[in-house]
């Protein structure tokens, strides 16, 4: 792989929906069926082009998957989606006064700048120059032959084609000259990566300072190269302040609106000096989550991957929305009493199947399986997952800490859990590592290792 920015696209980042999962290398055409960049949400693609003036947008690196298609699945197949500015339906590009940007009546000028685009994807993601569908309009899809079809192809492809999708975009599209035409472009030299929480690093450093220059006050008026809380906060109030896009991500917008030296923000600039933690900071990588890692321990990885990781995979009723809010209130509540909130979450997910099973969903709300024996309807309820995490993370604390060993916040917090589900004398402090979990939250005896695999995946997301 190449690449993972474009040079010359503007970042305007969104969430992305995960590590891919194999698959052909595929480049996907969509139109945005309006006249301009869309307010994707948390639905974006890779990267959004204006056709009619080379108007590019990046959102999401070549090596994440993007969030476009409605089927889960295609999103991960090493799946890059373009949006391009304008309609598939002439009837309502011709309602909207915009004729020029129906997909038909498109100019060769509008299909050299795809073309550029095109030869770029082509040359850092390794997508082959072919097209193996027919783009076709009136409103008709043309989807591949089944899923495992889709999977396997390579080369370029259309939304129309992509199997669980309703969308006929972008129409008449015409691929040959796309394949034709457009000058290869491959990047070189190191991306410039965007910051955001959980990053470290002397560009996190530089970025401190400059902050410090316009008037904010660190945390101990310490730069330790820790983008945490409170660093997050001030560009929050920065971007806020001079009318840009709030997201908390040092972007290229926002470099530029701080008079950010772009060479301070290359990838790979090593460590940050020691120093003062700033608030909300994760522990360094270390090593591979196993059996023998211990419950007690700082934050592992940031609260956003955590939602990464939960997003990129079925979630049962819940909402992107909700899912971040359980995510942060995880987050929240595990570090307040010193549990890793990354096992936490790993757990979570291995006794929900990522808040798919029944017992997680409304009105259950069961994280972690509390009470539930097999018997039909045994189980516990919890009104709301603020309460429901608070009675999954002081379980765990009591597996994890033997009694009259908690300071007074994990105390109260053991006292809420066992007040919901009483636990036996002997399993308290069974499990100050992972392994005592095997055999005592769970019969299964791999039960630590299904665990530690999924933490494990969560910190590579």
């Amino acid at each position: 792989m190449g690449a993972l920015w474009h040079p010359n696209a503007v970042r305007r980042v969104h969430q992305d929906a995960g590590a891919w999962q194999g698959g052909g290398r595929k480049l996907v055409w969509h139109t945005t069926e309006g006249s301009s960049l869309p307010n994707y949400g948390g639905s974006a693609p890779h990267f959004t082009l204006d056709p009619k003036d080379g108007s590019l947008w990046q959102h999401i690196p070549l090596n994440r998957a993007a969030r476009a298609l409605e089927a889960g699945g295609p999103n991960f197949w090493h799946t890059v989606q373009v949006e391009l500015i304008g309609w598939a339906d002439t009837d309502l590009a011709e309602s909207h006064g915009k004729r020029e940007r129906a997909v038909v009546n498109w100019t060769d000028a509008y299909y050299k700048r795809i073309a550029e685009l095109a030869r770029w994807i082509e040359a850092n993601f390794d997508v082959p120059r072919t097209c193996g569908v027919t783009f076709v309009g009136n409103g008709h899809t043309a989807h591949l032959a089944s899923l495992d079809a889709l999977k396997r192809y390579s080369g370029h492809i259309g939304h129309q084609h992509i199997n669980g999708n309703s969308h006929w975009d972008p129409g008449t599209f015409k691929i040959a000259k796309v394949l034709g035409g457009g000058r290869g472009t491959v990047a070189t030299g190191p991306a410039i990566r965007d910051l955001g929480r959980g990053d470290r690093g002397r560009d996190v450093r530089a970025l401190q300072r400059l902050l410090v220059k316009r008037g904010y006050k660190l945390q101990g008026s310490r730069l330790d190269g820790v983008f945490g809380r409170g660093t997050q906060a001030f560009v929050v109030h920065f971007q806020w302040k001079h009318g840009l896009g709030i997201d908390g991500i040092v972007g290229q917008n926002t470099r530029t609106a701080l008079g950010f030296d772009a060479a301070d923000l290359q990838l790979g600039l090593g460590t940050p000096e020691a120093g003062h933690v700033d608030m909300g900071a994760v522990a360094p990588a270390g090593p591979r989550i196993t059996v023998g890692t211990k419950l007690i321990a700082p934050a592992r990885v940031a609260e956003h991957k955590l939602a990464a990781y939960l997003l990129s995979r079925p979630h049962g009723v819940y909402s992107d929305r909700q899912i971040r809010t359980i995510s942060r209130r995880y987050d929240r509540i595990a570090r307040s009493v010193g549990l890793d909130p990354l096992l936490v979450v790993a757990q979570m997910v291995l006794e929900t199947g990522n808040l798919t099973s029944f017992w997680s969903q409304p009105p259950q709300r069961n994280p972690a399986g509390i009470g539930v024996t097999g018997a039909p309807g045994v189980g516990i309820s919890f009104p709301n997952w603020t309460v429901a995490v608070q009675a999954h993370v002081g379980r765990l604390l009591a597996y994890a800490l033997k009694a009259g060993t908690e300071n007074a916040a994990q105390a109260e917090l053991v006292r809420f859990a066992l007040d919901v589900r009483p636990l036996p004398p002997s399993r308290r402090g069974v499990a100050p590592t992972l392994a005592g979990l095997a055999g005592t939250w769970a019969t299964d005896t791999n039960y630590a290792k299904k665990i530690a695999r999924i933490a494990n995946e969560i910190r590579t997301t």
